[in-house]
């Protein structure tokens, strides 16, 4: 009988010495997790304070156009300039990044090289960590022609909800039977259910051939400044002194027609343009400004061959900046978000950081 007494002894003490194994591994399990969210969550601070807090270098890379390869840092804030404003980014580093823009660019920065420059690469080579920077609007315009030069804005926020009492500042630019680029302004601000009619009523507006409507909107700080096509109008993007034509299309400008450089002002009620006619050269690829555009442009407008109005805009809304192309984040993913200012727009700017599979 005492044999068999040792035996169970022997099989109670395996069955504890198991569970036991179970139970420290099930409980350290969470430990482990939470421990490794929170490194995540001290690098995620790391790299977005390094991104939006530091210039890079050399500091001027951006409108510089400096190749890729001969920078020795990765940060996307403006250098030099006094402000009063936190997180406020330079838009010709942040073009620097638009995939939109790779078509055009011959020193577009990829990712694979900022995540190099930022040190999340390993001794082999290859990525420890992947990420996915993206910009919002923190308002989003909507325009709606109605005819006859009578247009319908609607602002809302970044959950679809409607922005009530937002000032709003339209200025509506036109070609002139003359060639020359013309401006009319009106001011109004949006009702209860976040919109406004803004009406642009002149007989030398209704017969332009070509028109583009700018809208600034301010709301409490934050504040917005976008182009809309109001007729017969080409869209190109603005990249330091360039007007460049976005990947498949063409611009059709040459010498000595009118070009006006649109600045975004503060007024007494909020935001609003100016203009001031610019000089250039131009070439069948692209158009050069004479001087690099002042620090709170927003666009460029010129006359073309065509009779048409070229508008070039710094947009960022639609930057997706990914070290992997398709894929926006994972499950263990940490994110983080600042609102910055990009040329006088407010944007929401988010960062997705997770550890790469080893």
């Amino acid at each position: 009988m005492h044999i068999y007494d040792y035996l169970f002894a022997g099989v109670i003490i395996i069955a504890l010495l198991l569970g036991s194994t179970v139970m420290v591994t099930t409980f350290s399990s969470p430990a482990s997790n939470a421990a490794d969210k929170d490194i995540l969550k001290i690098d995620v601070e790391k790299i977005m304070t390094q991104i939006m807090l530091d210039s890079g270098y050399p500091y001027n890379w951006g409108s510089d156009n400096t190749n890729p390869q001969n920078l020795k840092g990765f940060g996307l804030a403006k250098y030099g300039a006094t402000s009063r404003q936190a997180y406020e980014l330079d838009p010709d580093k942040v073009q620097r990044i638009n995939i939109a823009l790779d078509g055009s660019l011959a020193n577009f920065v990829s990712a694979e090289s900022a995540a190099n420059l930022l040190s999340l690469n390993n001794t082999h080579g290859s990525l420890d960590y992947g990420f996915t920077l993206e910009f919002n609007e923190t308002l989003k315009v909507n325009v709606s022609p109605l005819g006859n030069d009578l247009f319908s804005v609607s602002v809302s926020s970044d959950y679809a909800l409607p922005i009530i009492g937002a000032t709003v500042s339209a200025t509506l630019y036109y070609m002139t039977g003359t060639w020359q680029i013309s401006f009319l302004t009106v001011y109004s601000q949006t009702s209860y259910d976040g919109s406004c009619l803004l009406n642009f009523d002149s007989q030398e507006v209704h017969n332009s051939p070509s028109k583009v409507l700018a809208v600034a909107i301010d709301y409490y700080g934050a504040q917005t400044a976008k182009f809309f096509n109001a007729g017969s109008s080409v869209r190109a993007a603005l990249f330091g002194n360039y007007v460049l034509p976005y990947p498949g299309s063409s611009l059709n400008v040459t010498d000595g027609y009118d070009c006006h450089e649109i600045l975004l002002i503060q007024n007494s009620s909020g935001i609003e343009t100016r203009d001031f006619r610019i000089g250039y050269s131009a070439n069948s690829q692209y158009l050069t400004l004479d001087a690099t555009t002042e620090p709170n442009a927003i666009g460029v407008i010129a006359v073309s061959r065509d009779q048409q109005l070229v508008y070039a805009q710094r947009d960022f809304s639609e930057i997706s900046y990914r070290t992997i192309p398709t894929i926006q984040s994972t499950a263990t993913a940490y994110s983080l978000e600042r609102t910055v200012l990009i040329g006088g727009v407010t944007y929401a700017a988010t960062l997705y950081l997770w550890r790469m599979s080893s």
